[in-house]
């Protein structure tokens, strides 16, 4: 971790485009056995580290939190706590 002057160029399309697909192989491999805990806790903090990273793109607030609730929900995860965990900024 020593380079700490590379700066990370991706669209917020593309940002989301390598999200979803982290989340669908994750939500995937739960096809084999029920999710638990800890998978919810991956997936969630996917979705999480998508969001502030979406952020940083400069992206509309109102588009992140929207695309973020997308993300939750294929996931599998809870919308309706989505405004607290996503209230991070």
């Amino acid at each position: 971790m020593k380079n700490t002057e590379t700066t990370l160029n991706v669209t917020y399309a593309r940002l989301l485009e390598i999200a979803k697909e982290q989340v669908h192989m994750l939500v995937r491999g739960n096809e084999i056995h029920p999710a638990d805990a800890h998978d919810r806790g991956v997936c969630s903090g996917t979705c999480l580290l998508w969001y502030r990273l979406a952020l940083e793109t400069g992206a509309d607030k109102e588009r992140c939190q929207e695309d973020h609730r997308q993300l939750r929900i294929l996931a599998g995860l809870s919308v309706d706590d989505q405004e607290q965990s996503a209230d991070v900024s």
